[in-house]
């Protein structure tokens, strides 16, 4: 199976400051009760909810996971720990589920992205200038992005 590059992956130091600040974005778009929020979407469909509901099991919510299946209400949700190897890693999401991984060497993620297939795209939010040049020589994808 192909492993799907739609994961965040950050720095151990940063990773709290991720939390809070991804925390601090949901609430300013849906208030402090996401399932009541009317903007919040709804799964489509009873055999999606259930698939999505299966991959919240598949690593340790760190943000969200709330669900109610008569509503097929899932909140947006951070998974960290999760199992490489898991659906939740090589199958496409379509929900509202982020896979969160956390590494000290940014080398590390390169060869993790590297003996992989080639990402449709890579963002890179930095402004160390020695990372951003080692992604961009070393991850091929189909739209490279360095965001500051």
């Amino acid at each position: 199976k192909q492993w799907y590059q739609r994961r965040v992956r950050g720095h151990k130091k940063q990773y709290s400051a991720f939390i809070e600040r991804y925390r601090a974005h949901i609430k300013d778009m849906y208030g402090d009760d996401v399932e009541k929020s009317e903007d919040f979407a709804r799964i489509v469909s009873d055999r999606h909810y259930n698939r999505l509901t299966k991959l919240l099991e598949m690593g340790t919510a760190e943000v969200g996971g709330l669900t109610n299946p008569e509503t097929r209400f899932i909140s947006p949700t951070i998974i960290t720990n999760p199992d490489l190897n898991s659906e939740l890693m090589t199958d496409e999401i379509f929900g509202p589920i982020l896979p969160v991984l956390q590494y000290e060497d940014l080398n590390t993620v390169v060869k993790d992205l590297r003996a992989k297939e080639k990402p449709l795209v890579t963002y890179l939010f930095s402004n160390n200038a020695k990372h951003i040049d080692l992604i961009k020589k070393r991850i091929s994808s189909g739209t490279p992005r360095t965001l500051r």
